[in-house]
């Protein structure tokens, strides 16, 4: 195993013990972690609440450095544009939650992406003709 993929997993093993330390204080409904080229660690969640989803990422991120010292890059899934979000949902793995929620949020970020593109072509052919 080469040294990032190690910092990697170490840094996934601090997530998941957060998840567990704050899983009855936070209502996560998934939390997905991946790799970042940068040797930073990139957390996907998603929460049961989405309209108080930035409080709680705030705090989610703040016991995560205070207590384990890691500082991931985080990311909130209703908040992701859809290509965005079709890249970190297909590119990260499951650390707590069910799997089931992830597959059908990648499904509905794959239409709203198709769908952007469409709209985009739309405006470029638009735009081609005037």
């Amino acid at each position: 195993m080469d040294a990032s993929k190690a910092i990697y997993e170490a840094r996934k093993k601090l997530v998941k013990k957060g998840v567990d330390d704050l899983k009855d204080t936070i209502p996560f409904e998934y939390v997905l972690t991946c790799p970042d080229e940068s040797q930073w660690l990139k957390v996907v969640v998603k929460f049961k609440d989405p309209k108080k989803s930035t409080i709680y990422v705030t705090d989610f991120h703040d016991y995560l450095y205070t207590v384990y010292h890691t500082d991931p890059k985080m990311y909130v899934v209703d908040r992701l544009v859809p290509t965005e979000g079709v890249r970190l949902l297909e590119g990260c793995e499951l650390v707590y939650g069910n799997e089931e929620e992830v597959k059908a949020d990648l499904e509905r970020f794959k239409e709203l992406a198709k769908e952007f593109l469409e709209n985009l072509q739309e405006v470029m052919r638009t735009f081609k003709r005037a």
